[in-house]
């Protein structure tokens, strides 16, 4: 049974806000490049080794620009409190599937073993919380073929038992 892939699944209380800082960051930085590139027409120097610095300066600043934008104009937020959203995935230890696949199915950790989670393995949790721990979105994957791969649909938690989630997470990552 294939599941869809937890960054491609919509859910009513996620938002995609626009940032506006890093908007006007990235307009600065391709304006910036474009004045100094300018700048050498205007002293009316001969070309050397300062004009090639400031063309090679002027470049790096309008390709980050660019690349600043794409990266940074939209974050996704939680509708509910206004927090945003961060994305983390733990992977674990095949032994430890069942138990985790019980807590998504379940919707609660109450009760359950923690889970020892490692540095690389062929199962992970790919988790999308809210900074202030109101939200959580999970999901199983595993590693299938060169790329994770879902094992469950995308299990979300709100309110107390989203806190309770992201605690348990947290408790895990300690050990």
């Amino acid at each position: 049974m294939e599941f869809q892939d937890i960054k491609t699944t919509q859910h009513n209380q996620i938002l995609d806000e626009v940032n506006t800082q890093g908007i006007i960051v990235s307009i600065v930085m391709v304006i910036a490049g474009i004045v100094i590139f300018f700048i050498p027409s205007l002293l009316e120097t001969e070309k050397s080794s300062v004009t090639m610095l400031l063309f090679t300066i002027a470049f790096c600043l309008v390709l980050a620009g660019i690349l600043f934008f794409y990266a940074k104009r939209k974050y996704k937020i939680y509708d509910a409190t206004g927090a945003r959203l961060v994305s983390k995935t733990y992977s674990f230890d095949r032994n430890d599937v069942e138990t985790v696949k019980e807590i998504l199915e379940k919707g609660s950790v109450e009760g359950r073993k923690t889970v020892a989670f490692l540095p690389n393995s062929d199962h992970c949790l790919e988790v999308i919380a809210s900074v202030d721990d109101q939200f959580a979105a999970a999901q199983l994957k595993s590693y299938v073929h060169f790329v994770f791969l879902p094992m469950t649909p995308t299990c979300y938690f709100e309110d107390s038992a989203a806190e309770s989630f992201i605690k348990y997470l947290k408790l895990c990552e300690k050990q």
